[in-house]
């Protein structure tokens, strides 16, 4: 009976208070949604690669080669802990476009004529080759190219012309993430693409009789894939291997499990920060309602009805915001988490399979963790009671002892201060914890607002940084083979460009200690017009002659520093470990690189004289001649990695308005919450006002003042903590693929500031009807009683 009269009231007292009430169980619901889509998605994505990996038997340890005979793989099979191996022969090849000025290349694949096959192709459409003529297609170069089963098109092997018929649409295991190699920026399925062809095709019009380029091996899963590597290095050293690396390192494995890592830590921090602030604002408004109803609960023990039976009425009031907030945001974070998760398959990467469960742990923890977060709030703002004696408290409270504010103090000013704005600058003054509640909440707001539009900007600047600084060049040519430095010359004068440098670049096992990276080593001519280096201070500082430049990510994956030395393993058959010093530590946001002076990395790594790229500059470059010049593997321009990039920029933009959202719904309730709160609270002094003269706009109008100056402190304070948390993520989420920096651009905390005060001024609004509904003579009538 008891109970059912406090719950009775409890109903009351929400639906009083319902703009609060929802106000605040959204703040939770949110972060709850956030916890439970984020980790399910993520989940869900780790999942399913795990379990196309497992249906497509993708391999364990990949192997490039100069040339290996097809005799040899029975030999690699009896390898104790290899359980497969499949040879094929790999090439880019020109897709023939029918426009000069498109570019276009295609990876050919050989699949196995028989056995096992490994890093199968998981078939979208149509069916695998019957005839030497046809071809395979990844689902999204096909889709780039508007090609579908019965397509035919055209490519160009050793400068012939070869038709070929689309025989299926596919996915495939390694090729998750669509990029060439780790100099490639993004995806470009238009420009960069994958077919599987019969492997008496890839080896009579390749070059390969009975032989291969490329070993692929499944391995014991109980076998340690580096002991594993080392064995298979020294067992095929001798048919040339120019790289040997287990999966994890494949370019598609190495975003994938990137994205997880980082989304990860995203999953965690976001829920917290706002589960802590709905605390908050519950802990606040509840303090303020338990000082409210001092005369109501002095009337209940007097009634008998103990501290613990208030208390608890009063926390219900927060468990309830707990469970509907916590119920809320867990069905809609499940309903949402595979709708994400089919964004990653679909959008973000290839994948052709989704495994969507429902994960209840999350579900079962989400409920504990709002219900938790809630009653300790509501415990924290409810323990005032403790404190009310029920004579007393019969009593209307003593009002506070009125005294001057500091600013009184100064005639100078306070003179020339309307009246309106005394009342504002001294109930600031008089109200410190309130005050503080929402300047540190608009601060958090500010700052979580500024996080999207700085990874934007920062996401710009790297791209600008690498590819407008660092890199200057106009085209990068890659050639099908090693030749002699006079030959780059000659290609860059049939093109017509105005500055030509040739270029090395070999892939190397960097080696320090028991840490090592297979990374491309860039040989670069003295005095570079096209590469422009920087040390980890941003200084410009030359090529070292001597020596070799690490990349700051590359650097602190291997953990040294300028003048330790490193140990530069070849794959080229007959090379011997070399020990080079590092002589430099440069910047480089994007992809992890060294960088040594052309004749010393020759001298040291290679042969003299002999480069496998070309670097130009100029006006007037004709790209259409590079398709007729011999050894032009292939070309990479500028125009077309803007291109890529403005794509990209598209799928960014849509996280940048959820999170703007995420942070506008904080800074709403917390702003509304405080001044629904200031109005209850001040109900007798507004009543008076209105004895005075004014009206209710301009009592609005007062309580909008007081907003916009807690605003502009709020945002003041934001802009550190902004920079701080700015600071933390890009250590966070800095990693050896891209290296993000801090860059103080005014306009984006501007930009940061004109949102924050759209938040706050919708919230400000959004309490006008409670102002407009104020009966202030009830006000005046209970003061007088």
């Amino acid at each position: 009976m008891v109970m059912r009269a406090l719950d009775k009231r409890l109903w009351r007292m929400i639906r009083t208070t319902r703009g609060q009430f929802i106000a605040v169980t959204v703040v939770l619901a949110v972060g709850l949604l956030s916890y439970v889509s984020l980790n399910m998605t993520l989940l869900n994505l780790e999942t399913t690669v795990n379990t196309y990996y497992e249906m497509t038997n993708t391999a364990d340890i990949f192997s490039e080669v100069m040339r290996v005979p097809e005799s040899q793989i029975e030999q690699l099979l009896s390898i104790p802990g290899v359980t497969g191996v499949n040879g094929r022969v790999i090439q880019n090849v020109k897709f023939d476009t029918g426009n000069e000025l498109e570019k276009s290349t295609i990876r050919l694949i050989s699949i196995p004529e028989s056995g096992e096959i490994i890093s199968s192709n998981y078939i979208v459409d149509g069916k695998p080759p019957a005839e030497d003529n046809e071809v395979m297609l990844l689902e999204m170069y096909a889709a780039a190219r508007n090609l579908k089963v019965g397509s035919e098109f055209e490519v160009v092997i050793a400068g012939k012309h070869k038709k070929l018929i689309v025989s299926a649409i596919v996915a495939n295991p390694e090729y998750i993430y669509l990029i060439e190699d780790e100099q490639s920026l993004l995806p470009d399925p238009a420009a960069f693409g994958v077919g599987y062809v019969t492997e008496q095709f890839a080896q009579s019009q390749l070059g390969f009789s009975s032989s291969y380029n490329s070993l692929v091996f499944k391995i014991d899963e109980n076998i340690d894939e580096d002991d594993m590597i080392n064995q298979l290095e020294k067992k095929i050293e001798k048919y040339g291997v120019i790289r040997l690396f287990k999966r994890d390192d494949l370019i598609s494995a190495r975003m994938v499990n990137e994205e997880i890592k980082q989304g990860k830590k995203s999953a965690n921090v976001v829920p917290v920060l706002f589960l802590a602030v709905a605390a908050f604002i519950i802990a606040v408004m509840i303090g303020r309602i338990v000082k409210n109803d001092r005369i109501t609960i002095g009337v209940f023990k007097a009634m008998g009805y103990s501290n613990l039976d208030i208390i608890w009425h009063y926390t219900k009031y927060a468990l309830l915001i707990g469970l509907i907030g916590s119920a809320a945001g867990m069905l809609s974070g499940a309903a949402l988490a595979n709708q994400l998760a089919q964004v990653y398959t679909d959008t973000v990467f290839n994948i052709p399979i989704l495994i969507g469960q429902v994960y209840p742990q999350y579900l079962a923890l989400a409920m504990v963790l709002g219900s938790t977060f809630c009653i300790a709030a509501g415990f924290w703002g409810a323990k005032g009671i403790m404190e009310i004696h029920p004579a007393e408290s019969m009593r209307p409270e003593a009002p506070k002892t009125g005294r001057r504010i500091m600013l009184e103090r100064w005639s100078v000013f306070w003179n020339r201060v309307s009246f309106s704005w005394k009342i504002v600058i001294r109930n600031i003054f008089r109200s410190k914890r309130r005050v503080l509640f929402i300047v540190l909440g608009i601060a958090l707001t500010f700052a979580i607002t500024l996080l999207p539009f700085y990874m934007m900007d920062a996401f710009f600047n790297m791209f600008d940084e690498q590819y407008g600084v660092m890199y200057t060049m106009d085209y990068t040519l890659t050639l099908s083979k090693v030749v002699d430095e006079s030959v780059a010359f000659e290609i860059g004068d049939l093109v017509d460009a105005d500055v030509i440098e040739p270029i090395v670049e070999f892939p190397f096992e960097i080696n320090r200690g028991w840490k090592s990276k297979i990374v491309n080593i860039l040989g670069i001519v003295d005095e570079s017009q096209m590469y422009h280096f920087s040390n980890v201070n941003g200084e410009p500082i030359p090529l070292p002659s001597e020596g070799i430049a690490l990349t700051e990510g590359l650097a602190g994956l291997l953990q040294v520093h300028v003048g330790d030395e490193v140990t530069i393993s070849s794959f080229i058959p007959g090379r011997d470990d070399e020990s080079i010093v590092v002589t430099a530590i440069v910047e480089q946001p994007l992809g992890v690189n060294a960088y040594m002076n052309i004749g010393y990395m020759q001298r040291t790594l290679l042969d003299d004289g002999f480069v496998n790229g070309v670097v130009l500059k100029g006006d007037e470059i004709d790209a259409g001649v590079f398709d007729t010049v011999e050894h032009i593997k292939s070309a990479e321009s500028l125009t077309d990695l803007m291109k890529i990039f403005e794509q990209f920029t598209t799928l960014t933009y849509s996280s940048i308005v959820v999170m703007i959202v995420a942070s506008g719904i904080l800074g709403f309730a917390i702003v509304y919450n405080s001044t629904i709160m200031s109005i209850n609270e001040r109900k007798l002094e507004f009543s008076s006002l209105r004895v005075l003269g004014f009206d209710k706009k301009d009592i609005f109008k007062m309580i909008q003042r007081e907003n916009m100056v807690m605003t502009f402190f709020g945002i003041l304070i934001g802009i550190p903590m902004g920079a701080s948390m700015i600071d933390t993520m890009m250590k966070s989420f800095s990693s050896e693929l891209y290296t993000m920096k801090v860059d103080s651009n005014p306009s984006i905390y501007i930009l940061t500031g004109v949102m924050t005060l759209l938040f706050v001024l919708i919230a400000q609004f959004a309490t006008y009807e409670k102002i407009q509904k104020l009966d202030f003579i009830e006000a005046l009538k209970a003061r007088v009683s």
